[in-house]
C-alpha cells in the first residue's frame, strides 16, 4: 500500500463520518520491527499493463521535532500520462512514525493532481487529529476529536509488514487522508508463492477493503514472509482498471529498531 494507490483510492473529497466502531489489527512480538533505519524502497506502478508512474520510500532515523520525537517516512510519487486511473499525480509525502508504539504522529502531504495543488497536514495527539487542508488557495482547518487511533498513509504501509501473520486473521484501520479518516479492514487469507522482478517469492495475501461512504474499493498487498517482510505488490481495483504496484529496489536499512 503506497501512497500514490492510496491516494487514488481515497481521492480528494471527504465522506460522511459517523460513529468509529472499535478497529484494530495484530501486532507481532519479535523484539525488532521487520524494517531498519536507512531503508528504501523502490516500485513500479501500472494501470492495464501499461507502465504509469513510480514512488519511493526512505526511512529514516529518530529526529526531534516540534510535534514530537519519531523516524521520519519520507515518499515521492508520480504517474505518468497513462495513469487514467490516477489522473496525472505527483506528491511529496512526509510522516513521523511514534517510536513508542508505531503509531503517526505527523502527516504532511503535497499533492499535485493536474493543475490543482493540494496541501494536507496532520497532527496526531492524545485528544484527536488537527488539520489542515489546502486546494489551492482555499484553506480549510480543523480538529478530529477521539481520533487517536488513526493513522496516515505511509505508517499504515509500514504497519502492514508488522502484523502478526496468521491465516484467516483480521486487519482493520483508519486512515486518515483529506480531512478524512476511512475505515481500510480485511483478511489475511493464505500463503502464497508470486512472480516479481527478483524471482518467485513466498508471500502473505492480504485483501483489504477500502470504506468511502456507500462506496467501497478493493486493495490486496502480497507482504513477504522473509524478516523484513517487504510489500511485493499491491493491486487497487477501479471502474477504470486495475492499479498495480511492483517493487524493483530494495535497500535494507542498516540500523534495527527495536521495540519499546
Amino acid at each position: 500500500m503506497n501512497p500514490m494507490l492510496l491516494a487514488a483510492a481515497l481521492s480528494v473529497s471527504p465522506v460522511p463520518q459517523g460513529p468509529p466502531p472499535s478497529c484494530h489489527f495484530d501486532r507481532a512480538q519479535s523484539p525488532t520491527l521487520p524494517y531498519a533505519q536507512g531503508e528504501e524502497l523502490t516500485y513500479l506502478v501500472s494501470v492495464r499493463g501499461v507502465r504509469a508512474g513510480s514512488a519511493s520510500f526512505r526511512l529514516g532515523g529518530l529526529e526531534r521535532t516540534p510535534h514530537g520525537a519519531g523516524y521520519t517516512i519520507r515518499a515521492d510519487f508520480e504517474t505518468n500520462a497513462f495513469a487514467s486511473v490516477a489522473a496525472d499525480l505527483r506528491g511529496k509525502v512526509l510522516s513521523l512514525l511514534d517510536p513508542r508504539n508505531q503509531s503517526s504522529r505527523f502527516y504532511r502531504n503535497d499533492l499535485t493532481r493536474g493543475r490543482m495543488e493540494y496541501k494536507d497536514r496532520a497532527s496526531f495527539g492524545d485528544q484527536g487529529i488537527d488539520w489542515s487542508y489546502h486546494v489551492g488557495k482555499r484553506r480549510r482547518a480543523g480538529k478530529m476529536r477521539g481520533s487517536r487511533q488513526g493513522f496516515d498513509p505511509l505508517v499504515v504501509l509500514y504497519n502492514l509488514r508488522d502484523l502478526d501473520f496468521q491465516p484467516k486473521q483480521r486487519v482493520c484501520a483508519r486512515v486518515y487522508g483529506f480531512r478524512t479518516l476511512r475505515r481500510v479492514e480485511g483478511l489475511i487469507e493464505q500463503e502464497e508463492v508470486i512472480q516479481t522482478l527478483a524471482g518467485p517469492v513466498k508471500t502473505w495475501r492480504v485483501q483489504l477493503t477500502i470504506h468511502e461512504g456507500k462506496r467501497k474499493r478493493q486493495l490486496t498487498v502480497w507482504v513477504g514472509k522473509g524478516d523484513d517482510r517487504p510489500v511485493w505488490r499491491a493491486e487497487l481495483k477501479s471502474r477504470k482498471g486495475t492499479m498495480v504496484m511492483e517493487l524493483a529496489r530494495h535497500v535494507l536499512g542498516q540500523k534495527p529498531i527495536y521495540r519499546l
